[in-house]
């Protein structure tokens, strides 16, 4: 989610039950506005809930507002948090942390770990708004060639019938991300398939058959 649009939420958005965030385009008081004009519904953790709670029983109080992030101490108190006032924050905590920061920061580390763990890049971007697929493959486009690596190596390759066969979705996966042609791909998927149908070899000395015991009896002639 873009610190655009989190200074939008209202109470209503959040699904506290079902531990889900519903992005919605509507007029702001706060200017606040969505990536896309379409509403979407992202999946958050139980912890993100029980700060979320702690927030409204501890610093929200008895504010009267629709808005979630709101003006706690400053004039208008109670009004919608706006976006200039977001980063006003985020400017006073940097001078007195000493840590270079910024929210939107947040937004791009979301979208590495999703990616990096091998979630669609499909489902990536509708998670984060993008109107176009290209938008999230241009912008998240910084994977390393290493982490394209890391992701094949764990599911790129599945089996089915006895034989190694790519992941459709996970094969464009690589080749937006990292850069490789469907022939490397092809490639690991065969280099898997021989290293996962040759038994392992036991360690352990190995039996000679020593001249005697190969030698076959010799029938017995006939006078």
């Amino acid at each position: 989610m873009a610190d655009r649009e989190a200074v939008g939420l209202r109470h209503e958005d959040w699904a506290v039950a079902d531990r889900e965030l519903s992005v919605v385009p509507r007029l702001n008081a706060n200017d606040a506005r969505t990536k896309s004009a379409t509403s979407r519904t992202i999946p958050v953790s139980a912890e993100l809930i029980r700060l979320y709670a702690d927030y409204m029983h501890i610093e929200y109080g008895d504010l009267d507002s629709d808005y979630a992030f709101v003006s706690l101490w400053a004039a208008p108190q109670g009004h919608a948090m706006t976006y200039a006032a977001v980063h006003d924050l985020v400017r006073r905590l940097r001078r007195k942390t000493g840590i270079d920061y910024d929210p939107h920061w947040h937004r791009h580390a979301y979208a590495t770990r999703l990616l990096r763990g091998g979630t669609p890049v499909e489902v990536v971007s509708k998670l984060l708004g993008h109107v176009s697929l290209t938008t999230t493959t241009e912008t998240y486009g910084h994977l390393t060639a290493e982490d394209a690596r890391r992701t094949l190596g764990r599911r790129l390759v599945r089996r089915h019938g006895g034989a190694a066969v790519i992941e459709p979705a996970l094969a464009s996966q690589c080749q937006e991300h990292a850069g490789f042609p469907g022939r490397s791909c092809r490639t690991l998927a065969a280099m898997r398939s021989r290293s996962t149908s040759v038994p392992e070899r036991r360690a352990g000395p190995v039996p000679v058959r020593s001249r005697a015991a190969g030698r076959r009896p010799r029938g017995r002639r006939r006078r």
